[in-house]
């Protein structure tokens, strides 16, 4: 067994583990599986955008920089522009001094991108996005349109505060959920219709309140009702009581009394983690898709014999490195462009290889710090790099939080590793001070239920105390579902979704039937009932 370095904790370092440390030559890293992710994710931004100006042309952008760490963020236009050069602003290796401090002076020297997108159209307010039309604040998502305040979505149109919502359309508060329509608060779920509040229900039409059913029609709290006792059930719920934050808590209470399978793994072989679908030997992972020998890694489509990598999709040979899709041989790397390959220690670059430490490159091949050199020279000079960072204690980390270009209470591993400004400074990480007077305007007084007035409005979440507005495309929304007005803000309301996820841990317990022993994401000392799958499905079924 290992000791973590940062929390203390042990962990162990199987003989596969070792295995591919020794295929991709690196040593056995200093921290635990769980501090690796965090620190992976703290250099995964999504949802802190920012209003800046370009550092070259000075127009107005959005940035998921913030402008006051003084970076080097260019907009669109001029990143991509033939006139800008990665290699103008490279440097020698210094043999006297440590790999990280010279990159987070090449990180601050270089033009970067003002966000990740690709190929959208009208959706400014985006990031980590592919393919997205008439979207607003929609993140980590592909081929969705017509979307507000979502994350992880994909193929999905009509969608408002989803996350990980598969090809959905008029879906409000949905998590985990595929091929619905028209349904709110759904978790796990797949194949609904007119469904609302239900938790891994699939193939269902016009539930409210339900779990673990299956092609059921009109139920409530699992109860079935005929077709006209169930609307007039339905109408007499939600007039009761038309606040729909107190409505969730009530069904979360009821989501105790019933069994929950100890993880959703689905058409997997030898696999253990949470929301893996026909991977094969995947270990300590999640949100994997189709999968194939990786560890300790989270979101991937496609990928193959990958360890401590998030973002993956699909991606080969991957170590200790965060979005590089369709890549091959990426070793600590974050936001890598298809169609590279050997790379380490690079950041936002896009097709190149055989490149080290490199930052914002394109089609670049041996370079070392954004400089040119011969294949030759470049072979020469990588091992002694390696052996120079060895000696530092550098080589085989991922980069330090403390060179992050990203507030820490901004990125991902806020979502999933929550820490106070004392927290977040104690790592060594960077905190943005959060306004609370961000938007001048009347405060709005009115009836939630009226969806008339509200043009300017500011709106005081309840939860965070963040000023927000309701756009008109949101309003809309409202409107055509019939929902009343959000009570918390866009932000607030996305980390409620992340709560009600699993956390991405595993821990060991036994089934709540049989007693045969479980990997499961749920925490041994929760109190929902957990059961193997063999004994979930003589349930549910």
């Amino acid at each position: 067994m290992n000791k973590c370095k940062r929390c203390s904790q042990e962990y162990e370092v199987t003989e596969k583990d070792c295995e591919f440390y020794e295929k991709v030559s690196v040593p056995e890293p200093k921290l635990c599986p769980e501090c690796r992710q965090q620190r992976r994710f703290a250099y995964r931004n999504e949802w802190g955008l920012h209003k800046a100006k370009c550092s070259n042309c000075s127009c107005d952008m959005i940035s998921m920089f913030d402008p006051a760490l003084e970076y080097n963020v260019y907009c669109p236009k001029c990143w991509w522009a033939d006139d800008f050069n990665p290699l103008d602003y490279g440097a020698d290796f210094d043999f006297e001094r440590p790999f990280f401090e010279q990159f987070d002076e090449l990180l601050k020297r270089c033009p970067l991108p003002n966000l990740v997108i690709g190929e959208c159209e009208n959706s400014d307010y985006a990031n980590f996005a592919w393919k997205l039309k008439n979207c607003y604040l929609v993140t980590a998502s592909d081929y969705s349109e017509d979307s507000m305040y979502s994350a992880y979505l994909i193929r999905s149109k009509d969608c408002l505060d989803c996350t990980f919502v598969n090809d959905c359309e008029l879906c409000y508060q949905c998590l985990d959920t595929k091929k619905s329509y028209r349904c709110t608060f759904l978790q796990n779920c797949q194949d609904c219709s007119f469904c609302d509040f239900c938790f891994d229900c699939s193939g269902c039409e016009s539930c409210l309140g339900c779990v673990n059913l299956r092609k059921k029609k009109y139920c409530i709290f699992n109860q079935e009702y005929s077709k006209e006792e169930y609307e007039k059930k339905r109408a007499e719920f939600f007039e009761g009581n038309r606040d729909l934050m107190k409505l969730r808590e009530q069904f979360e209470d009821f989501k105790l009394k019933v069994p929950h399978k100890f993880a959703s793994i689905v058409g997997c072989e030898d696999c253990t983690g949470d929301h893996l679908v026909n991977s094969k030997s995947c270990h300590n992972c999640f949100d994997m898709v189709e999968c194939e020998d990786c560890n300790h890694c989270s979101l991937g489509v496609g990928a193959k014999d990958c360890m401590d990598c998030t973002g993956v999709t699909p991606c080969e040979l991957g170590y200790e490195s965060c979005a590089t899709p369709e890549n091959y041989f990426m070793k600590f790397c974050n936001v890598i462009w298809p169609k590279s390959s050997y790379l380490e220690y690079c950041f936002l670059s896009r097709s190149s290889n055989h490149c080290f430490g490199g930052v914002s490159l394109r089609k670049n091949e041996y370079c070392i710090l954004n400089k040119q050199y011969t294949k030759e020279d470049y072979e020469e000079l990588i091992p002694r790099i390696i052996e120079h960072m060895k000696k530092t204690g550098e080589y085989g980390e991922f980069y330090p939080i403390e060179i992050c270009p990203f507030n820490y209470n901004e990125g991902l591993a806020n979502d999933y590793y929550p820490l106070s400004r004392e927290g977040i400074e104690k790592i060594g990480g960077k905190y943005a001070e959060q306004s609370v007077s961000e938007f001048k305007g009347e405060k709005y007084n009115g009836n939630y239920e009226d969806l008339d007035d509200v043009s300017g409005k500011v709106f005081v979440c309840e939860k965070s105390g963040k000023p927000y507005r309701i756009v008109e495309g949101e309003l809309r929304f409202y409107k055509k579902m019939a929902l009343p007005l959000p009570k918390r803000a866009p932000l607030q309301r996305h980390r409620d979704r992340v709560e009600l996820r699993n956390p991405r841990k595993l821990w060991s317990r036994e089934c709540g039937k049989c007693g045969v022993k479980v990997e499961s994401s749920y925490n041994k000392d929760r109190p929902e009932k957990v059961y193997c799958e063999k004994c979930y499905l003589e349930e549910v079924y």
